[in-house]
């Protein structure tokens, strides 16, 4: 069970990201030609995820569309596949990605990749700075893991 220091560090960490400004400016050297999209805009138009990625833990619910919990603009966009990264919106994880998580059957990055609704190629492929906002994000979303 988190103290009340873990609840209000964790409440620091969340307002920080509110107020932050995370739009550096816009990549107008893309190609043209690239399909720009923000990812997790929508939980059904996520890009397609190999199956032996998820086989072993994704379910096959089907959730009502949401906004997602928080939405990280990513100061260094990307493409990769001919797709475009602006952004990465992050949900609360499922009960059985936490489990699998716990048990050691899923690594913490594929978790946060699923809340994402990416790939992990795409995770790993963010830069640092990026992929710290991201992951401290997805880490307030998700229950604390580090004492289980």
């Amino acid at each position: 069970m988190p103290t009340q220091d873990d609840m209000e560090e964790r409440e620091a960490v969340f307002d920080r990201l509110r107020t932050t400004e995370w739009e550096i400016g816009q990549d107008d050297d893309a190609p043209k030609q690239l399909k720009e999209s923000d990812a997790g805009a929508e939980e059904a138009a996520s890009p397609p995820q190999s199956s032996s990625e998820l086989a072993p833990f994704r379910n096959s619910a089907i959730y009502a569309s949401r906004p997602p919990a928080m939405s990280i603009p990513l100061a260094w966009p990307f493409t990769l596949d001919g797709q475009r990264y602006r952004r990465i919106d992050i949900r609360p994880p499922a009960r059985g990605d936490v489990e699998a998580v716990v048990s050691g059957a899923l690594s913490e990055l594929a978790m946060h990749s699923r809340m994402a609704g990416v790939s992990e190629a795409v995770m790993r492929a963010l830069r640092w700075d990026d992929a710290e906002k991201v992951a401290v994000a997805a880490r307030f979303l998700a229950p604390d893991l580090t004492d289980r």
